[in-house]
């Protein structure tokens, strides 16, 4: 299953780019939030070592509104450069590209494959969700070498 188009925009308002884009090369998402402390504790701080361990990976961040605390994304930018984030951080607009995505929640990752194809979608920040996403990656690179 191929994954569906997003609707998001940059933290400085501009379209985003489309999703075709981010063809070629494997692409995680994550869906998260400010106002979520699993996300910022674990799920951000797992996408910079992320970055390191396979560096040919391509990352996106997608800031979503579940919660009734609401971020600018002057806030949102901010924070992510605070947290040393070196990958796109884009705006859902509310929860559209989340529940296009079906995402449960936040964090909550999708693993695609260079196609474009979904491989894996995994909700949470728990060790559980963590080391599924880890068996998922070292799995997904392991095809390679």
């Amino acid at each position: 299953m191929n994954l569906p188009d997003w609707h998001i925009e940059t933290t400085d308002g501009s379209p985003a780019p489309e999703l075709a884009q981010y063809r070629g090369k494997n692409l995680l998402i994550l869906f998260y939030s400010m106002g979520c402390p699993g996300c910022l504790s674990r799920a951000i701080p797992l996408t910079l070592q992320l970055q390191r361990v396979y560096p040919d990976l391509q990352l996106v961040a997608i800031h979503t509104h579940y919660e009734r605390s609401r971020q600018t994304p002057e806030e949102i930018r901010i924070a992510a450069d605070q947290m040393g984030v070196g990958y796109p951080v884009f705006l859902d607009k509310g929860i559209e590209t989340a529940g296009l995505f079906q995402a449960e929640g936040t964090p909550h990752w999708i693993l695609a494959g260079k196609d474009g194809e979904l491989l894996k979608s995994i909700f949470g920040s728990m060790p559980n969700a963590l080391q599924r996403l880890d068996l998922s990656l070292t799995e997904l690179y392991q095809e390679v070498l």
